[in-house]
């Protein structure tokens, strides 16, 4: 790999490539039809999923099935039932890990898979089916829309002045490659461009909303970010698969996006 073609650790043409496609698909997806987004993020789950069983082993290993299936419940359900739907899509993930695990004799081993199982679904799908509870609302789309775009300037900021200009570690311990300049060029980025886009889609709204808005959702998915290293550390795994070239597998991908669904439904309520 060239110095040119290799920057901050990432194949930037392979990067490049993948996220511009993950962009095309999300994006007509969302603007076309509901069922096509679930059958996007239903797929994008699964392969997370995949990954993160490929990538661990013994006692660490979650059930893929048990996950599989909570996903295929909650999400339409999320879309037909909304909260009682995330309910049924959590009962599913409860369940189905007991039966489990009681479908064998009870060892420590399936113990802990068990429980990494019902860890792995609260952490990754859990939130992500808020993508569908924001998508109810009047404006869903454009609101969800915000929330994905805000996230991405995020990451692309972060990237962008993090790897020229980035001298101060955010975090040794948890995650060593991020910086307080790439954090600080991401939060600017995109809480300008929250400011922006929030009159627009809100026409009784005001900028300073947006403002905060962008400020919190940022600060949210770089919590995400820095949860995932610090579980990737824990588990000893330097990415959770390598399903999407230059970005690593799917949820090194979506992190961020999984704690800022949930603070942003919260957050269109209140603003």
């Amino acid at each position: 790999m060239t110095a040119r073609t290799q920057i901050g650790g990432r194949d930037l043409i392979a990067a490049t490539v993948v996220g511009v496609l993950l962009i095309v698909a999300a994006g007509s997806a969302l603007w076309w039809r509901t069922e096509a987004l679930v059958a996007v993020v239903l797929l994008l789950l699964i392969a997370a999923f995949v990954d993160l069983v490929r990538a661990l082993d013994g006692p660490k290993r979650p059930v893929l099935s048990v996950l599989v299936s909570a996903t295929i419940v909650m999400l339409p359900a999320t879309v037909w039932f909304g909260a009682t739907g995330q309910l049924a899509g959590v009962l599913t993930l409860f369940a189905g890990a007991v039966l489990w695990l009681l479908a064998r004799a009870v060892t420590l081993q399936r113990l802990m898979r068990a429980a990494g199982t019902v860890f792995a679904g609260v952490w990754v799908l859990l939130p992500a089916s808020f993508a569908f509870t924001i998508l109810s609302a009047a404006n869903g789309r454009a609101q969800l829309g915000l929330v994905i775009g805000v996230v991405a300037l995020m990451d692309i900021g972060g990237y962008a002045v993090g790897v020229p200009f980035g001298r101060h570690k955010l975090s040794v311990r948890l995650s060593p490659n991020k910086t307080v300049e790439g954090l600080l060029g991401g939060l600017v980025i995109s809480v300008v461009a929250a400011t922006v886009a929030w009159p627009i889609i809100f026409t009784a709204g005001h900028a300073w909303q947006g403002a905060v808005f962008g400020v919190l959702i940022s600060i949210a998915a770089a919590c995400g970010d820095i949860a995932e290293s610090g579980v990737k550390r824990a588990l000893d795994v330097k990415d959770f698969g390598t399903f999407l070239p230059g970005h690593g597998g799917v949820l090194d991908r979506i992190d961020g996006l999984l704690f800022a669904l949930p603070v942003a439904t919260v957050l269109f309520a209140v603003l």
